[in-house]
């Protein structure tokens, strides 16, 4: 999202063009959004192996405390 922070948000000393282009921007922010969900949601469904690693991990060690603490 940081890439295209310069296209969105109004500068001192740039046009915004993108800004002032009606339907082209809706377009264009639309067409950012959907490239950016998807490479979370490939991430994701590359890294299912270490993400669920890290919760099972989690989720055990505080199992672990709740029954010390009982």
């Amino acid at each position: 999202m940081i890439y295209y922070q310069p296209f969105l948000f109004k500068h001192k000393y740039c046009f915004p063009l993108i800004l002032l282009s009606g339907h082209l921007s809706q377009l264009f922010l639309v067409d950012k959004y959907v490239k950016i969900d998807a490479e979370r949601l490939s991430y994701l469904n590359h890294n299912q192996d270490k993400l669920r690693r890290e919760n099972y991990t989690t989720l055990q060690r505080d199992h672990r405390r709740c029954r010390r603490n009982s």
